[in-house]
């Protein structure tokens, strides 16, 4: 046998052998590969969870640095340059007249969500395989910018929105505090969207306390982008404190589960009676109530909201879930989290007293501080010395805590409401004044 016999003959058998063997050399080759997205099912090592977190770090530059980031954006959008090409996008935001579908826009928002879900993501990974102190705080400045980024460039709280060709299905909304957007520049938002250019399939909104200081001062939740959205389907709202606002829905939701949430709000596009299992609060309510949630990632951690609708000026909170008898603590107020801690002590077991009056608010860059609260108040529950030692840049360290005050009687229980008639809605803001 010649030499090119033989080599052809080697080559048969190899075709023969991928036949045989079931294979297809052409699908294989040009199968599309991904070899650099991790997810976390594939995150099962301290080499993997490192890498997630780059990830992590990767969208936040993109984000923000990239020739189309928000940082570019803003500036265009401010006049701190002029746009000095023909993209319609550009010129949209250069002119202040941007579209709905502005590709510009909508790939800033995404950036920011996808950015602040890859981050609570990697908290779990990293604990889980790479628990450094460093790599943990990392990711919480991630979550932390990316959410005042969405606060400050779209002016809403949390906005599950998109046109068209966004992806809104299966977003869930768990345990949050939401309140006041837009009340700073008095041109009171959104808390809470949900819906756009699509359909919105399978939205939870379960245990968020959602507040406006003024009655009708906002949307505590729109529900299906009711003015211009495709509304939502299969939707579930329960569990949630909304206090003081709007509640909308589209005339389009179908098959919304709306249970067990404490109502204060006027009704926008839907009736009491199709969802009767909800506690609705026909006047101002005068309960004094504290709502301890644990962090789950530091222990001794805790964001407390604090609603005194009596005027009372302590509300007792239950730290039993938190702390251990003997633990040291500190308050910290979350609209003046730099500054002095508002109380602090050594846990006895008994209940602690929340203060609500007269409690600082930090100015943000540009605007006087807002007015304080003495009926809804945040706070933030600490092992002394788990704070920062330094206040941010411009700002003197806050002084010592000072001590807890006397312990404050327990809370009386909020009076029954009416039973209104089926059917009935809180009267129109217009013809009722809200809290002060």
């Amino acid at each position: 046998m010649t030499r090119p016999d033989r080599a052809l003959a080697i080559v048969a058998g190899v075709v023969a052998a991928l036949v045989v063997g079931g294979c297809d050399p052409k699908k294989e080759l040009l199968e599309p590969q991904n070899p650099g997205i991790i997810g976390p099912d594939q995150v099962q090592s301290p080499t993997a969870a490192d890498a997630f977190r780059k990830g992590v770090l990767g969208r936040l530059r993109s984000s923000t640095q990239s020739a189309d980031g928000a940082w570019l954006n803003a500036g265009l959008l401010a006049d701190e340059w002029k746009s000095s090409n023909t993209f319609s996008q550009h010129q949209e935001i250069d002119s202040r007249s941007m579209a709905l579908n502005n590709s510009e826009i909508a790939s800033i928002y995404s950036g920011f969500q996808a950015g602040r879900g890859a981050a609570y993501t990697a908290l779990d990974v990293l604990n889980a395989y790479l628990p450094t102190p460093v790599y943990l705080g990392q990711m919480y400045f991630v979550m932390g910018f990316m959410e005042l980024s969405l606060a400050q460039n779209f002016c809403n709280g949390i906005q599950v929105y998109g046109t068209e060709n966004a992806f809104l299905d299966d977003i869930t909304i768990d345990g949050n505090t939401i309140f006041g957007n837009g009340e700073i520049v008095s041109s009171p938002a959104d808390n809470i969207t949900i819906g756009g250019g699509v359909v919105a399939h399978r939205p939870v909104v379960t245990d968020n306390f959602v507040y406006f200081s003024r009655w009708g001062n906002g949307n505590d939740i729109d529900l299906g982008y009711a003015d211009l959205g495709r509304g939502t389907a299969d939707a579930t709202v329960t569990g949630n404190h909304l206090i003081n606002g709007v509640i909308k829905q589209n005339a389009g939701n179908t098959g919304t589960v709306m249970a067990g949430n404490t109502i204060y709000s006027s009704i926008f596009g839907w009736d009491t009676a199709e969802f009767p299992q909800n506690k609705y609060i026909w006047s101002h309510p005068e309960s004094t109530v504290a709502f301890v949630r644990p962090n789950a990632y530091e222990p001794g951690r805790a964001t407390i909201v604090a609603y005194s609708g009596s005027g009372a000026p302590f509300v007792a909170a239950d730290l039993s879930g938190v702390l251990s008898p003997g633990d040291a603590w500190e308050l910290r107020n979350a609209r003046d989290f730099y500054g002095p801690a508002v109380a602090s002590g050594i846990w006895d077991g008994n209940p602690i007293p929340l203060p609500m009056r007269n409690l600082a608010v930090a100015a943000p860059v540009g605007w006087p501080a807002p007015p304080p609260s003495d009926e809804f108040n945040v706070f933030v529950l600490l092992r002394p010395g788990s704070t920062p030692a330094t206040s941010p840049a411009g700002s003197a360290p806050p002084p010592p805590p000072t001590t807890a005050p006397a312990p404050a009687p327990p809370p009386s229980p909020a009076p029954a409401p009416p039973s209104p008639a089926s059917g009935s809605v809180p009267p129109n803001p217009a013809d009722r004044k809200g809290p002060e």
